[in-house]
């Protein structure tokens, strides 16, 4: 981002794009977006948390303890939501009755 012409974001809605990354892609994504964002800011992040050895992805899962390894140094991290997901992807999910959707609000420590 060319900061003489784009101001620094103050809020971000994440409404699939971390889920929809390889694992292998997502330390690059956070660093991007946290070099987009200003001092103090507001991050809403829609996640799904299942058992990927029933599904695959994408949409991947990305739990609790990834995202605090990725936002973790610099963002307090609050769970806000978490509840079941009404439309599992495949039908071994759907028998597990274990598809959450979760939502995360991210903001500066400082």
């Amino acid at each position: 981002m060319n900061r003489d012409v784009e101001k620094p974001f103050g809020y971000v809605w994440d409404r699939g794009s971390l889920v929809a990354l390889p694992k292998d892609l997502r330390i690059r994504y956070v660093e991007h977006m946290l070099g987009l964002l200003g001092e103090k800011f507001k991050y809403l992040m829609d996640t799904y948390d299942y058992d990927q050895n029933l599904y695959p992805g994408p949409p991947h899962s990305v739990r609790m303890e990834e995202i605090q390894k990725l936002y973790g140094e610099r963002c307090t991290i609050d769970l806000i939501e978490s509840k079941m997901h009404n439309r599992p992807f495949n039908e071994k999910l759907r028998e597990s009755n274990c598809l959450f959707n979760k939502l995360y609000f991210l903001k500066n420590k400082n």
